[in-house]
Order: structure tokens, then C-alpha cells, then sequence
């Protein structure tokens, strides 16, 4: 699943940022969006661009062009990893 496909409120660990170019990938890294961490889907702008993430207890705002090419597993309803 992809993290922009992920909806408010919800939660998912990051899989795979892979596919990001170098320059994005390094800079999301560099801000803690790391393979395994944690995040919170928790606004989107009403055309869905950009997209407000809580991740070790800051927002961090990106573009859905971003959020398109980073992998994600979504959390089951008990609160693990699906």
C-alpha cells in the first residue's frame, strides 16, 4: 500500500522508500521517515495536496507526488502492523 492512500487518522509503518528520488530520500530520512517508523496520517489539504504525517512527535508536511512512492503496511484495527 501506498502512503498516500493511507486515510486521516490512521496508522502505518514505512516499508520501503525506495522508489523516492535520491535528493527526497535522503532529506525524508534525514527528518526521520525511516524504513519501520511509525506514522499518523493526520490532515490532508481538501484537493489532497500536500499531506500532514505525525512521526516521533512532530507533523512533517510533504507533496502527495511524494507520498505516491513510498511503501506502507497499515495497522489492524487491534493496533499491530495487518
Amino acid at each position: 500500500m501506498k502512503l498516500s492512500q493511507l486515510a486521516v487518522g490512521e496508522k502505518a509503518l514505512v516499508k520501503s522508500l525506495t522508489e523516492l528520488p535520491p535528493h527526497s530520500r535522503q532529506r525524508l530520512l534525514d527528518m526521520g521517515l525511516t524504513r519501520g517508523e511509525e506514522v499518523t496520517m493526520i490532515h490532508k489539504a481538501p484537493l489532497g495536496d500536500p499531506l500532514w504525517l505525525a512521526l516521533k512527535g512532530y507533523e512533517l508536511s510533504f507533496r502527495l507526488e511524494l507520498a505516491e512512492l513510498i511503501t506502507i503496511e497499515k495497522f489492524s484495527r487491534e493496533g499491530g502492523a495487518a
